[in-house]
């Protein structure tokens, strides 16, 4: 009688940047490791664990990434812990991976400190691809970024520029010769700047959609009464789904 062969399983589960599989074929055990084969960027060595953490330890790691740009190219990749981060170091790669691939790229892994500060992704910057997302960007380069927003905030940016003119001119009335701290004059007048935009784009918001609420109720309104007179029916059994 013939004996049929023992069939090979084969199980995979791959942790990147490798895979191992466990096969068994006839009663035997065998551990391989492989490559596995991928697109990934070159990766920065570091230490195990902490993969690269010692070696951002400088107060402005955007230098030390310029550095291993000259050596891995324009992008590359670091282990922080047990994350891994992929660094780009040119203005066509941010393009093709913030504009033209968005889409794959946009779930964005938050700390539990992150998620919390953001109100859970609500932020535009930190909230991932979808309708919420669409939305809130659409509305901000619209109402805020766009053109006509601008335009209609020129007066606060001019209020802005007269401001720092003022602090200027009475921090030389004090001491000429004292160094002025520009840093801090424009890091306040900026927020101030940004604050003023927003509420004036809340308001406005706030005026459209009164408006727009009130014209459709007076709308609704003189659609029935128009109605009932047409009819001649009397008119203060008239209900206003919109009103109650």
């Amino acid at each position: 009688m013939c004996k049929s062969p023992t069939p090979e399983i084969v199980l995979f589960y791959k942790p990147p940047p490798e895979f191992r599989f466990l096969q068994i074929e006839q009663g035997t055990l065998t551990f391989l490791d492989r490559k596995r084969k991928s697109d990934y960027p070159p990766a920065v060595p570091g230490l195990p664990l902490i993969g690269n953490l010692l070696q951002l330890k400088a107060k402005k790691p955007h230098q030390t990434f310029a550095k291993w740009a000259e050596k891995y190219g324009p992008i590359y990749s670091i282990k922080t812990g047990a994350s891994s981060l992929v660094i780009l170091n040119s203005s066509e790669l941010a393009k093709e991976a913030m504009v033209t691939r968005f889409s794959s790229i946009s779930s964005r892994k938050l700390s539990n400190a992150l998620t919390i500060l953001s109100a859970n992704k609500s932020m535009v910057a930190m909230s991932d691809y979808g309708d919420l997302h669409n939305m809130v960007k659409r509305n901000k380069l619209t109402s805020i970024l766009g053109p006509n927003a601008q335009k209609q905030n020129r007066h606060l940016r001019s209020n802005m520029i007269d401001s720092v003119l003022d602090q200027l001119h009475a921090h030389i009335k004090e001491d000429a010769l004292e160094a002025v701290n520009l840093r801090g004059v424009f890091k306040e007048e900026l927020f101030k700047l940004g604050l003023r935009q927003i509420s004036f784009f809340m308001h406005h918001r706030l005026v459209a959609f009164q408006l727009k609420k009130a014209n459709k109720y007076s709308q609704s309104v003189f659609a029935c009464v128009s109605n009932f007179q047409a009819l001649g029916k009397d008119t203060e059994s008239i209900y206003v789904a919109e009103l109650g």
